[in-house]
């Protein structure tokens, strides 16, 4: 009962931050026709990223399904703006938390191809490797770490050196590394 009325105090509260300002960047949303205020989805994002911060341990998965779609109409409407950037980091943060590794990777490839140059390229390209480690997809694991290696050269000892053995670790199941730590 307490989820229902949050979700419903999070609904409302979207409802009444949805307005349209004359002087914000407007487009109309194709699949219901809506007029779509570029300030008005950045407000909304931001009222739900505060909610989400709210409930956390337990977030629903509701609200991260509201998050997402949220985030990701606004890069559709918006591609090229550099908050669409900060949306496809948080989309891909929303899906490893609910372990959706797939997606995750999916969405930072995304990001990474549109905006090479984003302000939290390595923790991404870091997250990406370790998602496909997850998914036990070896081969892109491997690949994508030695790429992190390869796009940081500088890194200190102690970080190269982690990665290096994560990559030898990468072939071998997680019950695997496990004993051989053992």
């Amino acid at each position: 009962m307490k989820r229902i009325g949050f979700l419903l105090m999070v609904s409302t509260l979207l409802v009444a931050c949805s307005g349209t300002d004359e002087n914000s960047a407007e487009t109309t949303d194709a699949t219901t026709d809506a007029t779509v205020s570029q300030e008005g989805l950045q407000t909304e994002i931001k009222n739900l990223e505060d909610s989400l911060f709210k409930v956390i341990p337990e977030v629903p998965k509701d609200l991260y399904d509201l998050a997402i779609s949220k985030n990701l109409q606004y890069v559709d409407h918006f591609p090229e703006d550099a908050y669409s950037a900060e949306c496809l980091d948080r989309v891909q943060g929303y899906f490893s938390q609910l372990q959706k590794y797939k997606k995750a990777v999916i969405y930072t490839d995304t990001l990474l191809s549109r905006f090479p140059e984003y302000k939290n390229k390595k923790f991404l390209m870091y997250n990406r490797a370790t998602s496909l480690d997850l998914l036990r997809d070896t081969a892109r694991a491997r690949q994508a770490y030695v790429e992190y290696l390869e796009t940081f050269p500088n890194l200190p000892d102690a970080e190269r050196e982690e990665i290096e053995e994560l990559i030898k670790l990468v072939p071998y199941s997680f019950e695997e590394r496990i004993e051989m730590m053992n």
